[in-house]
């Protein structure tokens, strides 16, 4: 309800109409600086803020736990944030100052697994149970098309055009729907879960569903946890377990059968 969070709010309005932020990259954002609103309100103000207070933010936040990676970006979201307040008249701090991390060569180059290890992820469950068939279709899609999380998780019914093999996807960060042909195999393992294995009672539009009512669609966390418990109990070690490392995979193995890296 105070100013400093009314400027948040504008500041987000700004970020979408003047920089065409995903709304996925604003919502990390507007959590990044409530949160950091809440640190430097207790020391006083916007106005009277000073680099010290940013570095003691810094400091609490990579006690936390914040890796390089994540500094780096939440370094980048408090400079465009200040540099909107400046703009605005509303602190007088140089936004150029705050340091981020640094970030060595290759350190944040994906780590993915092998194709064949793919392989055996995407078929861990199997299909002879409902959990199974869910599960090996999302992990297929993933594999397949390098959908992130959010994206399998907000798939509806309507998405998929059976007459004309299609799947349309609309992408997490730059928005907008894409359209790419339903390969037989994932066309196979989504039928087959909706024919035998999704609970409609509730009537949902949402592709994949939990397994256990009210059965709401599932979450990037529920993608998150079904990607690293294959990879646990089939001993595949790679740096990142969740769903984005399929994706990373995806475009490996694309680039490996002739694919250039803008594919």
């Amino acid at each position: 309800d105070t100013l400093e969070y009314k400027v948040v709010y504008d500041y987000i309005k700004w970020a979408r109409e003047s920089k065409g932020l995903a709304d996925i990259t604003l919502k990390g954002r507007d959590r990044e600086l409530k949160c950091f609103l809440s640190f430097i309100l207790r020391k006083g103000s916007l106005e009277s803020l000073s680099l010290e207070h940013v570095d003691d933010y810094l400091g609490y936040r990579h006690n936390n736990g914040c890796g390089r990676r994540t500094m780096g970006t939440i370094v980048t979201t408090l400079r465009d944030f200040l540099r909107y307040a400046v703009y605005c008249n509303l602190c007088s701090i140089v936004p150029d100052a705050i340091k981020a991390p640094r970030q060595f060569s290759m350190e944040t180059l994906p780590s993915s697994p092998s194709w064949d290890e793919v392989e055996r992820i995407v078929g861990y469950y199997g299909i002879s149970d409902v959990r199974g068939m869910r599960n090996t279709a999302i992990m297929a899609l993933m594999a397949v098309y390098g959908l992130r999380s959010s994206e399998v998780a907000n798939l509806r019914l309507r998405d998929i055009d059976w007459n004309k093999g299609c799947i349309y996807l609309c992408r997490a960060k730059r928005g907008g729907m894409q359209a790419f042909p339903l390969g037989q195999t994932v066309a196979g393992l989504i039928s087959e879960y909706l024919s035998r294995g999704r609970n409609n009672t509730m009537g949902r539009d949402s592709l994949f569903l939990a397994l256990h009512m009210p059965y709401e669609k599932i979450t990037r966390g529920i993608v998150y946890n079904l990607v690293a418990k294959a990879y646990r109990d089939l001993d595949i070690h790679v740096r990142h377990r969740g769903g984005h490392s399929l994706r990373h995979a995806c475009a490996s193995h694309l680039v490996n059968n002739g694919g250039t890296l803008k594919d």
